[in-house]
């Protein structure tokens, strides 16, 4: 990770979004999913931040708020100098060109009655970028750029495979010349050898155009292959924050353990004990007094069930909310 401020492109501070629930009586107290509940990271210029944990732990929730794709409860999300939860509907939609997200379904985010090309020509028109000649320039560029043909354009959604269309929607998303990229679950969705290619062509745009992302994913051994550096989330909370190194050679928290022991061994001669989690995440509306995970840690003490732990520095570049760390 840069040290310095001026290398930060993105820091998010205290990060909250609770859904309200709708009561069954008039007179109940309204309640909330907490699906994010008290955020903190940041994001260097030409970084990658991996963001794992189990479905259901506010993944999507944090990327999604960074955009302001939905609104936060609360909290502070500064791109360099500005902090975009402050602005004006008419001063985001300047901020948007800076800021793209990548879905996880290639099918459902791309409308189905444009062709490839006129999906990918929408962010320039409507920003006013470029038209005519330079327009038409512009997207056989974008094209090339993502690995789609000429004979490409013409075709719609539904006449591509999942990887071409994954590919199609990095190329609106590059359209604008962003400086982040969220990319939510990106290739979850795609076969295995898909998704190498595609985590592939996303590292060769971070090197070619400087860009930083924000890596969604539940499989760890993706986000081993693209991040810098990963946090580990779980029931709105990050609980371990470090170089991928670091997470995957010496995890802290019983949770990064047990996503680490369920990675594939490399080779058969590599021994790996499995911890197998027992229970059920959690519910979001009325999450665990202490401890978020003490439900489910097999190292669970009587501390952990009454007081929540702190995110702490456990070394220069790691840190760890767990009362075994103390």
């Amino acid at each position: 990770m840069m040290d310095g401020s001026d290398s930060m492109l993105l820091e998010v501070n205290d990060l909250q979004m609770h859904y309200p629930v709708r009561s069954r009586s008039w007179f109940a107290k309204p309640d909330y999913v907490r699906a994010v509940d008290g955020v903190s990271f940041s994001i260097a210029k030409g970084e990658t931040l991996g963001l794992i944990g189990e479905s259901g732990c506010g993944k999507s929730s944090v990327g999604r708020s960074l955009l302001r794709l939905i609104t936060p409860t609360a909290g502070k999300v500064r791109l360099e100098d500005v902090n975009i939860l402050d602005l004006s509907k008419r001063e985001m939609r300047d901020r948007r060109r800076e800021m793209q997200i990548i879905f996880q379904d290639p099918f459902s985010s791309l409308d189905p009655r444009l062709t490839a090309e006129q999906i990918v020509s929408e962010p320039l028109v409507n920003f006013k970028v470029a038209k005519g000649r330079e327009l038409s320039r512009r997207i056989e560029e974008l094209f090339d750029q993502v690995g789609l043909q000429k004979q490409h354009l013409k075709r719609f959604p539904h006449e591509f495979s999942g990887g071409q269309r994954q590919r199609l929607g990095i190329a609106r998303a590059m359209a604008l010349n962003p400086r982040f990229v969220v990319c939510d679950e990106a290739v979850s969705a795609l076969d295995v050898s898909v998704q190498a290619q595609i985590i592939n062509l996303l590292m060769d745009l971070q090197e070619q155009l400087g860009l930083s992302y924000l890596f969604i994913s539940h499989d760890l051994a993706v986000v081993e292959h693209i991040s810098d550096r990963v946090a580990v989330m779980y029931l709105g909370k990050i609980v371990e924050i470090a170089d991928c190194h670091s997470i995957l050679q010496n995890p802290q928290h019983p949770y990064t353990q047990a996503l680490v022991s369920a990675v594939p061994r490399r080779h058969p001669s590599q021994k790996k004990e499995k911890i197998i989690l027992k229970g059920d995440l959690p519910s979001a509306t009325n999450p665990p007094k202490g401890c978020r995970f003490h439900t489910r840690c097999p190292m669970a003490m009587e501390r952990c069930s009454t007081v929540e732990p702190i995110i702490k520095r456990f070394s220069d570049d790691h840190a760890v909310a767990c009362h075994l760390i103390d």
